[in-house]
């Protein structure tokens, strides 16, 4: 897999995942096992946050992912800005855009480094401003 693949394979699965909600599609570009982190507190609304297992099987923390996400928010847009290839580390830039239920607009930007193993990704790591979300879901 060249580095063009590996980039739209990383930019698919997040679109899947976070825009379209769908599962069966994220799965694909997922391996059998995930892990996810992201700094601060609290975890911003569609992610498990710093205290997920380190490696959760990849149906249960897509299926998480996204009914974690539709307590908050409907679905949105996520807008890809860049995705840069090093060996088998992708990482992407993207606004994410969502109306939360309580009405309020959330709009942030995301960096994520993704990790793959044997052509999907094994681990991402998040980089995001969590207070856009608490603002968002009508936090202080």
């Amino acid at each position: 897999m060249d580095a063009e693949e590996k980039k739209k394979l990383v930019c698919q699965t997040l679109k899947a995942l976070i825009e379209e909600r769908d599962a069966a599609s994220a799965a694909a570009g997922f391996a059998d096992y995930v892990s996810w982190w992201q700094p601060g507190e609290p975890p911003s609304y569609g992610s498990p946050g710093p205290y997920a297992p380190a490696w959760i099987e990849k149906h249960k923390f897509i299926g998480d992912f996204i009914e974690r996400s539709a307590q908050y928010a409907r679905a949105g847009k996520s807008d890809i800005h860049g995705a840069h290839c090093d060996g088998d580390l992708v990482i992407v830039e993207m606004t994410n855009r969502a109306t939360f239920l309580n009405g309020k607009l959330y709009e942030n930007e995301y960096c994520f480094l993704c990790e793959l193993k044997e052509g999907r990704i094994s681990s991402i790591r998040l980089y995001v401003d969590t207070h856009q979300a608490i603002e968002a879901m009508g936090g202080h």
